[in-house]
């Protein structure tokens, strides 16, 4: 949960936690997380997820896997060229991706007690997503939340869990004051317990 929807002025940074600070690639993320897929019996912050995009053009996938976890495949679209991972409290999969259906997020709906798309919209750019605050704590207190951050507009932007992702959060205006077209590389817990937001950005479109 982003306290006021706002951001800290002026801005501490900090260095991720692992293993937010590992490098991540346009489809490769990694995540930290619980024992196993839908399992959050041991927290989650008991091991490291990695996300990758297998495939190429029509036939691509999202495929996760830990150190107790093989390779398992969460979905199959067409020409997935970006990919985000985040988990929410149950350990159900939360990806943010770009496929030829633009940005779209895929989360678990408790609502229908299963896996939804939501499409975020053709004027997003390169939606990141994580578990804020992933301590065992938050959790119970209910003040942990999966953030989905992104640019539109050239302005930064963020839905949450707790607003079934439908309510969108300015959070910086004119982003492109800051680096020329820019975009969010990614999103995660900072070791000052502050949620850091990673823009990068393009020198040439």
């Amino acid at each position: 949960m982003i306290p006021e929807q706002s951001l800290i002025n002026p801005p501490i940074i900090a260095s991720y936690f692992s293993p937010d600070d590992l490098a991540n690639t346009s489809i490769t993320d990694y995540e930290l997380g619980g024992i196993g897929l839908q399992d959050s019996s041991q927290g989650l912050e008991y091991q490291t997820w990695t996300l990758e995009v297998i495939g190429s053009g029509s036939s691509t996938a999202v495929q996760l896997s830990s150190p107790n976890t093989t390779a398992t495949q969460i979905f199959a679209r067409s020409n997935i060229t970006w990919a985000r991972l985040a988990f929410d409290q149950n350990m159900h999969p939360i990806i943010a991706f770009i496929d030829q259906n633009g940005p779209t997020l895929y989360w678990y709906d408790s609502t229908i007690l299963g896996n939804s798309y939501l499409s975020l919209g053709a004027s997003v750019t390169y939606p990141c997503c994580t578990m804020d605050d992933k301590r065992a704590m938050q959790t119970r207190l209910g003040n942990n939340d999966v953030i989905v951050a992104y640019i539109k507009n050239q302005n930064l932007y963020y839905v949450q869990q707790r607003d079934r992702y439908a309510i969108e959060y300015l959070l910086y205006a004119n982003a492109q004051n800051l680096i020329a077209n820019p975009f969010v590389n990614k999103v995660g817990m900072d070791i000052n317990y502050r949620l850091l937001f990673e823009i990068g950005g393009q020198l040439y479109l």
